[in-house]
């Protein structure tokens, strides 16, 4: 159904990557490097995941991709958090999220077989290259 996407080592760097500009449509601000003061994550789902995927990687970011569930006790523990990282990391890559409670999101988080929440997988070059199922807040800070 979906090609698979290559490798970027994103967690382990995560504190050594600087933020950026990214709004809900991927675009940035006439390449400046000032950040919009509504960013926030994408959200993607099974209907326009690998087209969005595409459309960043063919500028040369990896993404990296939150998947959670409404009733994921961690998932609403870590949005703060998940919140700072984007705004501290969007400059170097691109961040979206999946909603694997919602009608929209659920093939898509059983397709990549995810088992537990939220679960981050990192792409580059068309490839998964990283996976982390079940992180903890301390975890994504690493």
């Amino acid at each position: 159904i979906m090609r698979l996407f290559t490798a970027v080592v994103f967690l382990s760097t995560l504190g050594l990557v600087e933020a950026a500009d990214l709004t809900s449509e991927g675009s940035r601000d006439n390449g400046s490097k000032k950040r919009s003061k509504k960013q926030n994550p994408v959200v993607l789902n099974a209907s326009n995941f690998e087209t969005e995927l595409n459309k960043r990687e063919e500028k040369s970011r990896p993404v990296l991709v939150k998947f959670d569930n409404e009733k994921c006790p961690k998932c609403k523990k870590m949005q703060k958090t998940w919140k700072e990282l984007f705004q501290r990391n969007s400059d170097k890559v691109y961040v979206v999220n999946v909603d694997c409670s919602s009608t929209e999101g659920k093939p898509l988080c059983e397709d990549l077989k995810l088992r537990s929440y939220p679960a981050v997988l990192a792409f580059s070059e068309f490839t998964k290259y990283h996976a982390c199922e079940g992180a903890d807040s301390k975890d994504l800070k690493q």
